[in-house]
This record gives structure tokens, sequence and C-alpha cells, in this order.
């Protein structure tokens, strides 16, 4: 998704969510291999990167900018037009409540693995 329009924002747009996030992937895989030390989080780190970069690349592809953006608030004015923006809003704010109690147990979870079962195993391997 741009920041604005015009070329030189869709330039930076695409410098920010796909070249940065892999060079830098790419750069802490390639010092690793260079250090010699475990491959494991480097690897996972460049794979989910991909991951991120291909699902931005495949929603810029069936042209989700088009439904969010490039206008500022294209999405909110459909909403308004069709008269669901209450409702729409309602259920948003229900969505994030629920999305942030799962956020905060996963945490709590990990935290408490961590506090109540301490090891020496790396990354949750054995």
């Amino acid at each position: 998704l741009d920041f604005r329009l015009g070329r030189f924002w869709q330039i930076v747009s695409c410098l920010s969510f796909a070249v940065v996030p892999l060079v830098l992937a790419l750069l802490v895989g390639i010092e690793s291999n260079v250090s010699g030390e475990d491959q494991y989080m480097p690897n996972t780190m460049l794979a989910l990167s991909l991951g991120g970069v291909l699902s931005i690349g495949n929603l810029r592809w069936v042209g989700l900018g088009n439904l969010l953006g490039p206008a500022e608030h294209s999405l909110d004015d459909f909403a308004v037009e069709s008269g669901f923006m209450e409702d729409w809003q309602r259920v948003s704010r229900k969505r994030s409540r629920e999305v942030l109690c799962l956020l905060f147990f996963m945490v709590a979870c990990r935290v408490g693995s961590n506090l109540c079962f301490q090891s020496d195993v790396l990354y949750g391997r054995s």
C-alpha cells in the first residue's frame, strides 16, 4: 500500500515493505553463516520475511490498494455511503479487543512457561 499518490511514493513503499526487510534478513543470514553460529533463528527470520513480502505483493496484485486507497479514507467513505459505518466500527472494536486478549494470553503463556519451566533448551528445541 502506497504512502501517498505518485511514483516516488510507490518506490518508497516498495523499498520499505519489500526490499529493506529482505536485505536485512539476508544480511543476518550471511553474518551467521560467516560467524558459524546456529542457523535456526536466521533461517526462520528469513522465511518469515519472505512470507511477509510475498503476502504484501499478493495484496498489491489483487488490487487491495484500490479498496483501501490511494485516497485517505476511501473505505470509510464507502461504509458511510452504504450505511454500515456504525455497525462496522462496533464489530471492528470487538474484534480488536479479541485480538488483544489473545495476544496478552499468548504473552502470559510464554512468560509463565519461561518462569516455571526454565531449561537450557534453545528456541524451544531439544
